[in-house]
């Protein structure tokens, strides 16, 4: 069995906005790499947009194809075509019909403007404009923010923390303040400061899972995905 294997009448259902996943596009090519990776953990959702899409507005249970390449027997994938790239509309209507317990939203931001317009009608989600620095000193509660009234940090429970660093990779401080949480996601487009960060993150973590995507061939550039998990947590 798969690690970290969940029945699928028990997994979570994850809307993944993005390209379809069944056209070779590099948005949608990751995405794809992501959900049948994943499609052991979680039960996903495509709103798959192509430009003059062909089948726009119909759904297809690609769910055989995903048992076919993760070698499961109950893998749960959907993909609803769209023609562009998806409106208020549509959203609305495929989270009140399938009911995604999270959406993930994977691909250029620039044509979606529409979809951080409706940011007002989310109320399970707490959304704070800081720095690397700042959230560390406002977790730590060595200083107070403005930005922040209104928002009790001491009522959330903060195990993962997702960052994704510029060419210039983690700076010390941050490097730091990550390793107090269970769990690191790390995306990184730069081998060599990657590198340098793995080195000190590694003392108190364990690398648990790695995807890498060479978007850029011919180049040094590499995108990478790394999951690291507390080493004193590895068992539980």
């Amino acid at each position: 069995m798969k690690e970290g294997y969940i029945p699928k009448d028990q997994r979570k259902k994850v809307l993944m906005l993005a390209d379809d996943i069944r056209t070779h596009s590099g948005v949608g090519n990751m995405a794809k790499e992501i959900i049948l990776n994943s499609a052991h953990h979680f039960n996903w959702v495509n709103l798959g947009g192509a430009v003059k899409h062909p089948e726009a507005g119909k759904a297809f249970d690609v769910s055989p194809d995903a048992n076919a390449y993760t070698g499961l027997t109950d893998t749960s994938v959907k993909v609803i075509a769209s023609d562009g790239y998806g409106n208020p509309s549509l959203l609305r209507a495929i989270i009140k019909s399938e009911k995604p317990d999270a959406i993930v939203h994977f691909t250029d931001p620039r044509y979606w403007v529409w979809l951080y317009s409706m940011e007002n009608e989310i109320d399970n989600v707490t959304v704070v404009r800081l720095s690397s620095d700042e959230i560390a000193q406002a977790i730590q509660g060595a200083r107070l923010f403005r930005r922040l009234k209104g928002h009790q940090l001491e009522n959330f429970k903060f195990s993962t923390v997702f960052v994704d660093p510029p060419r210039a990779g983690l700076d010390n401080i941050t490097e730091s303040f990550v390793t107090k949480f269970d769990n690191i996601l790390y995306i990184s487009c730069n081998p060599g400061t990657l590198f340098v960060n793995l080195n000190a993150l590694t003392k108190t973590h364990a690398i648990s899972k790695v995807a890498a995507f060479d978007q850029f061939p011919w180049t040094s550039h590499l995108e990478t995905g790394f999951f690291l998990r507390k080493k004193e947590l590895l068992d539980t």
